[in-house]
């Protein structure tokens, strides 16, 4: 039986993909471009489809750069995958070559019998240094961020100009131009790869749709407050846009790396953390008198969304936090991650009553909690 046994396992793995990937640089019709270069070998049946697809840094679902198929060639395949039309941004890359059971021919599928199942490989590349990255992400911010502030010109353009009271055709004539301006900038960040490889591209498409279409509410309250001077909801509309624009805008740059974040912001992002984890300290112990809490796995659901909520508080202020607070910003969400590896740990055993050194816990993360917001009073 041992025998038959591990002549199947040894059975289910015999098919395998193997290969390298590496910049290459291709010339066709007197243009030069870079490529990533594939190259491999499989035991696969002859004609497989294989799917390869680039990947920046960790792999996540919907997030490849660029997607081709081939199909193996007495046992090799090779292929060139033009992803960049100029350079190729420094990092780590991976190509992943798939084998889809689900999209082979069907005398492919009668021929594998039962070994029909997914196969893969992943081919790294490595392009530039970890300091070159951070060079082509710094340029890929700037872009963004000069980007925006063609958008604050176009703003300020605007209020500079209704203090002159123009006519309304004149405001018309002038604002058009200012509006296609605002899409064209929008326009020109869409579907821009070194934005999607340094995942910027959050920003450059939903931030960059609301500030324009709130400079095209700024300029349509114009008109509104041009032809009626009277209307005293134009005159609101008007200053709660530009406020609007101006959050947004602000979050745009933070998010960029481009402006730090005041005392008063950071304060504000930690102001409501600390009911996160003081409602599971009672709630433990809740459970240590209710068995069933600990079944339902209710204390365990609460605590993986308690640790979601925070990181997701902390982490955007430790990465807008000037060098002077960071510091305290980590240390406060170690202490906060210390707290409910504690607490997870003692909802393995609710016999046993750890409500102590949960406390303890929780105690310190108070302490670094007023030590930083004393901090931030400065």
């Amino acid at each position: 039986m041992w025998i038959a046994l591990a002549s199947a396992l040894a059975l289910q793995d015999r098919y395998t993909i193997e290969g390298t990937a590496r910049e290459a640089t291709l010339e066709e019709k007197g243009a030069r471009r870079p490529v990533f270069r594939c190259e491999g070998t499989s035991n696969l049946p002859e004609g497989s489809r294989l799917d390869v697809k680039v990947y920046y840094g960790a792999v996540q679902i919907g997030r490849h750069l660029h997607f081709k198929a081939l199909f193996l060639r007495e046992g090799k395949f090779a292929i060139d995958l033009a992803v960049f039309p100029d350079r190729t941004p420094a990092g780590s890359y991976s190509v992943h070559v798939d084998f889809n059971p689900y999209q082979q021919q069907q005398e492919i599928q009668e021929k594998m019998g039962r070994q029909l199942r997914p196969y893969s490989a992943v081919l790294p590349a490595t392009i530039g240094t970890e300091a070159d990255a951070a060079e082509d992400r710094r340029r890929a911010c700037a872009r963004l961020g000069a980007a925006v502030e063609r958008l604050r010109i176009i703003v300020d353009s605007a209020e500079m100009k209704l203090l002159e009271q123009p006519t309304v055709e004149e405001w018309q004539r002038i604002t058009r131009c200012w509006s296609e301006d605002a899409h064209q900038v929008e326009k020109s960040l869409l579907g821009v790869l070194e934005f999607k490889v340094f995942s910027l591209d959050d920003v450059s498409e939903q931030n960059f749709e609301d500030l324009v279409r709130c400079v095209q509410l700024i300029l349509e309250s114009g008109e509104s407050r041009l032809k009626d001077p009277k209307n005293e909801n134009a005159v609101r509309s008007l200053g709660e846009y530009r406020k609007i624009f101006d959050r947004l805008r602000r979050q745009t740059l933070l998010r960029l790396g481009l402006a730090s974040s005041t005392n008063r912001e950071l304060a504000e992002a930690i102001s409501g953390i600390r009911p996160i984890l003081s409602e599971l300290l009672p709630l433990y112990r809740t459970a240590r008198k209710d068995p069933s809490f600990q079944n339902e796995g209710y204390l365990k659901a609460k605590i993986g969304v308690a640790r979601k909520n925070l990181r997701e508080r902390i982490l955007p202020a430790c990465e807008t936090a000037p060098d002077r607070h960071r510091e305290g910003l980590r240390g406060l969400l170690e202490q906060a991650m210390e707290f409910f590896r504690v607490l997870a740990d003692a909802t393995e055993n609710l016999k046993e009553d750890r409500a102590k050194p949960v406390g303890e816990a929780l105690a310190e993360f108070d302490r670094r909690h007023r030590a930083l917001e004393e901090a931030l009073k400065e």
